[in-house]
């Protein structure tokens, strides 16, 4: 009998052939993290592609699970629709955390249930929250194992940086979507600007206070969410001059401190 195609790919194991299409994957020097000396960045699309990459960087490991800190136009904490689904995952299987970015059924084309479906199987811990959404709240959420995970809430970088400043953060991972570097007060999509001060959180201390401990970024495009490709490129090209000396997918290229 033949073996269909979960069966011949999916082997158990951690296959970089499995990372998800029309992502990227590159590095940079961290001179402030001793024992991981260098970041990887992650550049994809979808929003939801984050999760496969916050797997990979559990995957065989042991060390304390890292909090999360994100920084996002939207809030991305939705529940995801079937909970159920996530809990059956092997995620020692790259086939498998990568296919479930592409089921609906799992992860939805929203692009908000990433957050909660990682905090849900213990791969990230606490999630900070920067945001331009008018409605927010603070909550905990409970992991397949039942173990209470922190998702914080702002609006301001002051507070942000106070809160993840003050918290015991041993290890992190940076989420950035691109869109947070829009104007959101145009609700058409298509029309939105860039919005120049939204930098300002890479002038604050943030990467002073998170790159001791940082192993990686992940960076979400989001092209129809920031008014076009144009306008997306234009963001990515100011965050990378923001984050990096030199550029990415160079040899030189290091992580700003």
């Amino acid at each position: 009998m033949e073996k269909d195609v979960f069966e011949i790919y999916n082997t158990g194991q951690w296959n970089d052939s499995r990372q998800p299409l029309g992502a990227y994957l590159s590095s940079a020097k961290n001179e402030m993290n001793k024992f991981v000396p260098e970041v990887k960045i992650a550049i994809f699309n979808e929003h939801r592609t984050a999760f496969y990459f916050w797997a990979k960087a559990m995957h065989n490991r042991y060390a304390p699970v890292p909090d999360l800190i994100t920084i996002d136009l939207h809030t991305d904490t939705n529940d995801p629709d079937h909970i159920e689904l996530l809990r059956d995952i092997d995620l020692n299987s790259s086939y498998e955390v990568s296919q479930i970015i592409y089921d609906h059924n799992v992860m939805t084309t929203r692009n908000d249930q990433q957050i909660l479906s990682a905090q849900y199987l213990n791969l990230i811990r606490n999630a900070y929250i920067l945001h331009s959404q008018s409605w927010h709240r603070d909550f905990i959420y409970k992991d397949v194992e039942g173990k209470d995970h922190k998702l914080l809430h702002f609006t301001e970088i002051v507070d942000f940086i106070n809160a993840i400043s003050q918290q015991h953060v041993i290890r992190s991972f940076l989420d950035i979507d691109c869109d947070y570097f829009t104007n959101n007060e145009d609700k058409c999509k298509e029309k939105r600007t860039i919005n120049e001060s939204k930098f300002d959180i890479f002038n604050s201390d943030l990467m002073n206070i998170i790159s001791k401990d940082l192993e990686l970024i992940t960076i979400a495009l989001e092209p129809d969410h920031c008014g076009g490709f144009s306008k997306c490129f234009k963001i990515f090209n100011k965050l990378q001059s923001k984050l990096f000396d030199g550029e990415l997918f160079h040899e030189n290229c290091r992580l700003k401190i």
